[in-house]
């Protein structure tokens, strides 16, 4: 019988930025939850929409609620740590003010963590959505158990050399841990950050889907040599930070895994938006061909960045701005998939 006094305590931190179409639905998620949640911190970074007013209707109607709006804008990764500093809780959860969690969410973690307190990572599977709700890809995270379980430090070190980096990001955290890191880092990811706890101190993961990610327009940026760049200088500090980390041991093997994987991942991830809002329905057997050359020349344009990514970017451009293809909905994870909407920035 799990003992209910036992069980941790867990802040919910929505960090919202001009999200006002989203914002009361990612609220509500946490307060429908079939656990109540202990503690609720909804930091506004300055949005000038009507979102401060949400918030403030919200915080008047319940007690759990507290709202901390930034006199200024401050980004994403500074409100979160003054969330974290401002939480009283065990763990502490981020959650997306766009995204939103399946009513058992809480319940199912805090239930999972009663028995593993020490945890320094706790995630479940999630659910990508359009703007409108509508599922894009379901199961994100890869099958990795068909039930709840914790892995230890050297069970998710084994986990991550198979898997590459497996995170949600909106997994809880332990706050006390989390503090040690001197919490989320600007420009290193909060990937890296349950890497190095779930190394240090196992992580518990549910595959239940329990959280759902929103793509939005806003999302959407320039796939160019300059966002490479920046991609780039990104990957290479984020390997030092995991290399001079003093919380966890990164072992080489992860490390190489991790690097071989970043740049793939990051196409992955922003190709995805330019896909989302297309409507074309057709598909050309051209289209898959172009694309496969288009993959292959993506990836060695990522094994061999170091100066000659540039020049094939550029290479992939001119030899595909003249063909016309046509793409349809982004609807799983598939190898075709992810080859038709690599080329979306260069037709």
């Amino acid at each position: 019988m799990i003992n209910f006094r036992s069980m941790p305590t867990i802040t919910v931190l929505i960090c919202n930025y001009n999200h006002s179409r989203y914002l009361k639905r990612s609220i509500n998620s946490v307060l429908e939850q079939s656990m109540k949640v202990d503690e609720l911190i909804i930091i506004d970074d300055g949005s000038t929409d009507n979102s401060l007013y949400i918030i403030e209707e919200y915080s008047a109607n319940y007690k759990n609620i507290i709202s901390y709006p930034n006199k200024k804008n401050i980004g994403l990764i500074a409100s979160q740590n003054r969330g974290l500093h401002l939480a009283t809780s065990d763990f502490i959860l981020f959650l997306g003010a766009d995204d939103f969690f399946d009513k058992l969410y809480l319940e199912k973690v805090k239930v999972g963590l009663s028995f593993y307190p020490n945890a320094g990572v706790a995630m479940s599977n999630y659910c990508v959505v359009d703007e409108n709700g509508k599922t894009i890809i379901n199961n994100a995270l890869p099958s990795i158990s068909d039930r709840s379980i914790y892995f230890s430090g050297h069970d998710w070190e084994k986990i991550s050399i198979k898997h590459g980096i497996v995170h949600n990001g909106n997994c809880a955290y332990n706050v006390e841990y989390l503090k040690i890191l001197n919490g989320i880092q600007d420009k290193i990811g909060d990937s890296v950050i349950s890497l190095i706890l779930g190394l240090r101190y196992g992580v518990w993961l549910t595959p239940e889907v329990l959280n759902y990610f929103t793509y939005n327009s806003k999302s959407n940026f320039k796939l160019d040599i300059n966002s490479f760049d920046e991609v780039i200088f990104r990957h290479n500090l984020q390997i030092k930070f995991l290399e001079s980390n003093t919380v966890a041991t990164v072992p080489s093997a992860i490390l190489k895994v991790y690097s071989n994987n970043y740049l793939t991942q990051y196409i992955d991830q922003v190709l995805i938006d330019h896909l989302l809002y297309l409507n074309k329905s057709e598909v050309r057997l051209t289209s898959l061909v172009v694309s496969s050359i288009g993959h292959f020349f993506s990836l060695v344009m990522i094994r061999f960045y170091f100066g000659v990514y540039k020049f094939l970017i550029k290479s992939l451009r001119i030899g595909l701005k003249f063909t016309y293809l046509r793409f349809i909905p982004f609807r799983n994870k598939g190898f075709y998939s992810i080859l038709r909407r690599l080329l979306e920035e260069f037709r």
